[in-house]
């Protein structure tokens, strides 16, 4: 079984492009035949964000910026999303209330900042295997790697991970939560339809039933208490949250329930 506590990351300060990557190869070929460059394998995220950025395995307060180094995604078959313009471009913020505008840093300097994943090996088949991981950060007690209970859909997983991560900010006391996921859909069922459903009792447009009434109605409760914020990010396009996510998503498949 895939265990992340194994993983390396490999940061590369001075090559061909600087980052954090997963495999020795991809490091390999930023620095084989660069002049001097500087590269190194670090046991934890933390350390090789440093080095890719500062060159030191720790902070350099005076020189922090607002760019994340890249990680190379993990592939496991997941739709593909349009491409980010570029890595300062700003991303769709949406609020309980369905309000949106765009990400400002200073507005949620007092929320407390998680990502969230679903992964489902063979989607759609029969046998299908789905797991979900919440990211707090690098080590982070709260951070969690499950086996999807039930109904094995991406969608689902996507769903139990959102549920998750909110129900923990309540055990927890957060006020205010800011929920980075690359799921569209369940920002839209969250923030948008789920006003629609409760008004003809919990039935879509097309006249069928809301299939995930349960955890949608369990979502919503926890929300009376958390103030959620949710800002949709592209999957694997290198942003180091939804990467770590989606590893302990893809990890919380070959988990027992």
């Amino acid at each position: 079984m895939y265990r992340l506590g194994m993983v390396s990351f490999y940061a590369v300060h001075v090559g061909r492009k600087q980052g954090v990557f997963n495999t020795w190869s991809e490091c390999e070929s930023l620095v084989k035949g660069f002049k001097g460059a500087r590269y190194k394998k670090f046991a934890t995220l933390a350390a090789a964000q440093n080095f890719s950025k500062f060159g030191s395995e720790t902070k350099q307060a005076n020189k922090l910026g607002t760019h994340i180094p890249t990680i190379n995604a993990i592939t496991r078959g997941k739709r593909k999303l349009a491409p980010v313009a570029s890595q300062h471009t700003k991303r769709l913020k949406t609020s309980v209330d369905g309000e949106k505008d765009l990400n400002n840093t200073n507005e949620h300097s007092d929320s407390k900042i998680v990502y969230t994943d679903g992964a489902c090996s063979g989607n759609g088949k029969k046998n299908c295997q789905a797991g979900y991981g919440v990211w707090w950060g690098p080590d982070h007690p709260l951070n969690l790697s499950c086996k999807l209970k039930g109904i094995q859909t991406n969608q689902r997983a996507e769903i139990a991970a959102i549920n998750a991560c909110i129900k923990q900010a309540k055990e927890n006391g957060f006020k205010k939560l800011l929920v980075r996921t690359d799921s569209m859909f369940v920002i839209n069922c969250v923030t948008k339809w789920v006003h629609g459903w409760k008004k003809r009792n919990w039935i879509k447009a097309d006249g069928k039933p809301v299939i995930h009434k349960k955890e949608f109605l369990e979502i919503l409760s926890n929300m009376n208490d958390v103030r959620v914020t949710f800002e949709h990010v592209y999957g694997h396009k290198g942003e180091v949250g939804n990467e770590m996510a989606d590893r302990l998503a893809v990890q919380g498949i070959g988990k027992s329930l």
